[in-house]
């Protein structure tokens, strides 16, 4: 059990507050949210941000707060059961959802937005949904997909793309993960070309978020194969016609090819 001093931010006010082991050990990346409650520290309720070395890096006082009921001894269950929705249990909530994922949640509702959950607890994914229901009754209209990290890091992208080759049209819907598997298991070699076509195109649109793989690579085998650095650069950006849009991807794929040239000359020397 650690304890950190926490001060208020709207008081000043402070007081060493306690953190379970268990709380302490997950925060490996970013930072950990503490909800801290009225009577705590002092009369007001905010959030302190504590990273791995367990020091507050931040706190805030929450725009609005949302307080789930509480069971009283009269009530026989925690669970709200509607006709609209399955089985909703506030206990699961409490103990699964921190506060500060309701909030943005909430807060890309009001935005109108397209949510995705990375959560390994599959168990909770009704009762996630069904929670999002309950509080936005006849109010928000919201889209939330959830899914473990394993499924998100490796899910194929969705690309759909319409060919035209001659007088024959081809409409690719879901090119990677329908398309080119129903090729390859039932042999439709009249779908070879254009996929080969729509993948040149996905693969570009795929690396210029992130790259500019798709010029630097050529750049640098141009370069070793004997053309000049400069020219092989710059052949290669004319060629990747997305990625060219990158600023500076030509000057850095002619700084990588010299490199390369480099490092073979002391291989050989």
């Amino acid at each position: 059990m650690a304890k950190i001093e926490i001060r208020c931010p709207v008081c000043r006010k402070w007081n060493n507050i306690e953190i379970s082991d268990d709380l302490t050990k997950n925060v490996s990346k970013g930072l950990l949210a503490l909800n801290i409650a009225t009577g705590m520290i002092c009369e007001h309720s905010f959030i302190a941000y504590v990273d791995k070395n367990l020091i507050v890096r931040d706190c805030l006082v929450a725009d609005f707060k949302i307080e789930l009921q509480e069971k009283s001894s009269s009530q026989a269950t925690d669970e709200i059961i509607s006709p609209e929705m399955d089985v909703l249990k506030f206990d699961l909530i409490k103990l699964n959802l921190p506060d500060f994922l309701i909030v943005n949640v909430l807060r890309t509702i009001f935005l109108k937005k397209k949510i995705l959950i990375l959560s390994e607890e599959q168990f909770l994914y009704n009762h996630i949904i069904n929670f999002f229901k309950y509080i936005t009754h006849n109010t928000f209209e919201f889209d939330i997909s959830i899914i473990s990290e394993e499924d998100f890091w490796t899910f194929d992208a969705y690309c759909a793309s319409e060919v035209t080759i001659g007088d024959q049209h081809f409409k690719l819907d879901g090119l990677m993960n329908k398309v080119i598997p129903d090729a390859v298991l039932n042999k439709k070699k009249e779908l070879s070309f254009p996929i080969m076509i729509s993948t040149i195109t996905a693969q570009e649109l795929m690396y210029s978020g992130c790259c500019i793989l798709n010029i630097v690579v050529p750049a640098v085998m141009g370069a070793l194969l004997g053309v000049d650095p400069e020219k092989a650069s710059k052949m290669a950006a004319k060629g990747a016609w997305i990625n060219n849009t990158v600023p500076g991807a030509s000057e850095r794929a002619f700084e990588v090819a010299k490199k390369a040239l480099r490092i073979m000359k002391d291989l050989k020397d």
